[in-house]
C-alpha cells in the first residue's frame, strides 16, 4: 500500500474514532495493518480502541508492541499507563508514566496520572504533589483540581480537598467526578445535608451511575433518612445488580433502623460478589455480635484493621508474631495492648487472669492514665505501662495480642463471659469524696454526653436538662461525673451539684473514687458505664433504640457487668419513655431506701431494748 494511501487510511480511521465510531475506526486500522503490520501508529490507535472497549490486556499488548517500533512518542507510554492501570499493574503503569515524563516533561496528562497511580499504591504525599506539578504547568486544567482533591481527603485534609472541588467546578460546572470528591470531602466535614446536595448535582448528569445512588444513600442514611437512603440502593443495585458496595450500605441503613437479620443478609451479600471488602466483614460481625452470635461475630470483627479510616488506627507491634491463644513456653512474655477507647480497655482488661492462668507473663500496654486506675489487676505475673513508654527492664515479649482480639483468641461466648476487671479505687480517697457529698438521700452521679467525634454521638447523648426530673425528686442529688464537652451546659444546671475541684484536673484513678463514692451513676454509653461496672457500682446506662453491639437487644441487664442495668429507647429519638422509666426506677430505688432505713431504726430500737434488759 502506497503511503498516501496509508495515510488516508489512518486520518479517516481517526475521524471515526473521534466521532465516537470505534466499529468503522478498528476497520481503518486493521486494514492499514493488514497492508503494514508495522505501522506503530496504527497499532497503537487500535490499541485505543481496545481500551475504550473494556479490553484492558489486548490494548496494552498492542501498545507495546508500537513502543517496540517507536519508543519516542510520548502518547504511546502514557495511554500504555492507562490500560496497565485498568489491569492493576500499577508498578507497571507508573513506569509508563515516568518514561512519558522522560519525553515530555510538561505532558500535563501523564503528570495528573501519574498522581492517580500513586493514589492507588496509597502513596498520597507523592500523588499531591504530581497533581500540583501538573497544575502548574496548567492552573486550568479542571480533572488536576479534582484529583488533588482525591489525595488531600487521603491525607485528613477535607476542608482544602471541597476548596479544591469547588475550583473545579468552576472551571467546568459538569465534571462529575468533582462533585463526587465534593461530597465525599463535606461528609468528612459533617456538612451531611451539602453532600447530598453534590451528590445531587451529579446525578442530574450522570443519572444512570450506581456509585452515585450509592454514595448519596450514605449521605442519606448518615442523616436518618433510612427510607430515602434504602431507595437510593435498591436505584444502585437496579443500575449495577453486581455493586457490592451498595449492599454494604443497605446494610449499615439496615442496622440503622433495627433490622438486623436483614442488615446480615444484604453483608453477606456484599461478600459473596466482593470477599475482601472489609466495611462488610465488620458491619456483619457488629450486626452477628449484637444478636449475640460471637462465634461468627468475633471473625468478622477482625476485619477492623481493614477498614479504610479506621478510628482505631493502624494495628501495632506487628514485628511480634499474633497471639493465637496458646500456652505459653516457660518464661514467655505476651504484650497485650490497648485499641479504640478508653470503655474499651476497661471492658477487656477482665481478660488478663485468663491469658496468665495459661502460663504466660504479660505487659498491659494502656492510653496514658488508665494505668493507675488498672494497678490494681498488676501482679507478679501482671504489668501495666502507659502506652508508647519504656518497656520494663529485661521484658522481650515474644507474641502480641490487641486487646479486642482476645475474646476470638479465647473463643468467648455469651456463656463464658469473665467477671470484670477487679478494680479497687483507693479507700482513704472514697472516704474524703463521700464526706464532701449531701450526707443523708440519694447521691447519683451522671454523664450526658459522649465524645462528641464517635459517629454515633447524634443518638447516644443527651442534654443535660433532660436530668431536670430527678433532681427535682425529693432526696435525689445530682453530681456531675461529666468531662469535657457538655461541661458548658452546668452553667444552666443549678441543681447539679459539683464533685470537688479535684475532679476535673484528676486522672482516672481520681475518677473512680469519685464513682465508688456514689450509691448509683446513671450515665449515656461512656467509658463511665464500663468504670462504674468494673467497680461493681450500681450503674443505670441509658441506650438509642439501636445500642452498641455490646449491649445486645431485648434485655435490661448486661453478661458483661453484674451491676449495670439498661434503660433502652422503645424506638429511635424516644428519650422521653427512657426518662419516664428512670424516673420511676429512682423512685422505687427512693422507697426501698427509705424502707432500708426503716428497718435499720427498728433493729437499733430493738438492739437498745436488749442490751437494757441485760443490764444490771
Amino acid at each position: 500500500m502506497d503511503p498516501q494511501t496509508l495515510h488516508t487510511l489512518l486520518t479517516t480511521g481517526m475521524a471515526r474514532h473521534q466521532a465516537g465510531d470505534l466499529e468503522q475506526a478498528e476497520a481503518c486500522y486493521r486494514q492499514a495493518l493488514a497492508a503494514t503490520p508495522d505501522h506503530p501508529d496504527a497499532l497503537h490507535l487500535l490499541g485505543i480502541i481496545h481500551y475504550q472497549r473494556g479490553q484492558h490486556g489486548p490494548a496494552a499488548a498492542l501498545i507495546e508492541q508500537a513502543i517496540t517500533l517507536n519508543d519516542a512518542v510520548p502518547a504511546y507510554h502514557c495511554n500504555l499507563g492507562n490500560a496497565l492501570r485498568a489491569l492493576d499493574q500499577l508498578e507497571d503503569a507508573l513506569t509508563a508514566y515516568e518514561d512519558t515524563l522522560r519525553l515530555a516533561p510538561e505532558h500535563v496528562l501523564a503528570q495528573s496520572n501519574r498522581g492517580n497511580v500513586l493514589l492507588d499504591l496509597g502513596r498520597a504525599a507523592e500523588a499531591l504533589t504530581a497533581y500540583e506539578t501538573a497544575l502548574q504547568i496548567r492552573p486550568d486544567y479542571a480533572e488536576g483540581h479534582s484529583n488533588r482533591s482525591r489525595a488531600l481527603m487521603a491525607l485528613g485534609r477535607p476542608d482544602e480537598a471541597a476548596a479544591a472541588c469547588e475550583t473545579a467546578l468552576c472551571l467546568r460546572p459538569s465534571l462529575v467526578e468533582a462533585y463526587i470528591s465534593l461530597g465525599s470531602a463535606r461528609r468528612q466535614l459533617g456538612q451531611t445535608q451539602a453532600a447530598v446536595d453534590a451528590f445531587d448535582a451529579a446525578l442530574c448528569l450522570q443519572p444512570d451511575s450506581a456509585r452515585l445512588h450509592c454514595d448519596r444513600g450514605a449521605a442519606l442514611a448518615a442523616l436518618g433518612r433510612t427510607d430515602e437512603a434504602l431507595q437510593a440502593f435498591d436505584t444502585a443495585l437496579s443500575l449495577q445488580p453486581d455493586c457490592a458496595e451498595a449492599f454494604c450500605n443497605r446494610g449499615f441503613a439496615l442496622m440503622d433502623v433495627g433490622r438486623t437479620e436483614e442488615a446480615i443478609t444484604a453483608y453477606t451479600a456484599a461478600l459473596d460478589l466482593r470477599p475482601d471488602l472489609a466495611e462488610a466483614h465488620f458491619n456483619r460481625g457488629m450486626a452477628r455480635l449484637v444478636c449475640g452470635d460471637f462465634r461468627a461475630g468475633w471473625q468478622d470483627y477482625e476485619w477492623r484493621w481493614r477498614c479504610p479510616g479506621w478510628p482505631g488506627g493502624t494495628a501495632r507491634h506487628q514485628h511480634l508474631p499474633r497471639w493465637q491463644g496458646e500456652g505459653a513456653p516457660s518464661g514467655q512474655t505476651l504484650l497485650l495492648w490497648a485499641e479504640q477507647g478508653l470503655g474499651d480497655t476497661l471492658q477487656f482488661a477482665r481478660y488478663l487472669p485468663q491469658v496468665v492462668a495459661l502460663g504466660w507473663s504479660v505487659v498491659l500496654e494502656v492510653q496514658p492514665g488508665l494505668e493507675t486506675v488498672l494497678a490494681p489487676l498488676a501482679g507478679p505475673a501482671v504489668q501495666i505501662i502507659p502506652r508508647d513508654a519504656p518497656r520494663p527492664a529485661g521484658v522481650a515479649p515474644s507474641a502480641q495480642c490487641p486487646l479486642l482480639s482476645l475474646p476470638l483468641v479465647l473463643k468467648t461466648t455469651l456463656d463464658t463471659i469473665p467477671p470484670p476487671a477487679a478494680l479497687q479505687a483507693d479507700p482513704e480517697r472514697v472516704r474524703t469524696l463521700r464526706a464532701r457529698l449531701p450526707q443523708q438521700g440519694l447521691r447519683i452521679g451522671i454523664v450526658w454526653q459522649g465524645n462528641p467525634n464517635h459517629h454515633n454521638d447524634r443518638n447516644r447523648s443527651v442534654p443535660l436538662s433532660r436530668f431536670a426530673p430527678l433532681a427535682a425528686l425529693p432526696g435525689v442529688h445530682l453530681i456531675s461525673l461529666q468531662k469535657g464537652p457538655g461541661c458548658e451546659q452546668l452553667g444552666d444546671a443549678p441543681m447539679v451539684q459539683s464533685p470537688g475541684p479535684d475532679y476535673d484536673g484528676g486522672d482516672f484513678a481520681e475518677t473512680a473514687a469519685t464513682v465508688a463514692a456514689l450509691d448509683l451513676v446513671i450515665t449515656v454509653d461512656t467509658a463511665i458505664a464500663h468504670l462504674a461496672g468494673s467497680l461493681g457500682v450500681p450503674v443505670w446506662v441509658l441506650l438509642p433504640a439501636i445500642p452498641d453491639w455490646r449491649w445486645l437487644t431485648d434485655r435490661d441487664d448486661s453478661p458483661w457487668y453484674p451491676s449495670l442495668r439498661l434503660f433502652r429507647q422503645p424506638q429511635p429519638g424516644d428519650w422521653d419513655s427512657v426518662f419516664q422509666s428512670l424516673t420511676n426506677a429512682v423512685l422505687q430505688r427512693l422507697e426501698a431506701d427509705r424502707a432500708t432505713d426503716a428497718d435499720r431504726q427498728r433493729f437499733a430500737l430493738t438492739d437498745q431494748h436488749t442490751v437494757a434488759e441485760i443490764g444490771p
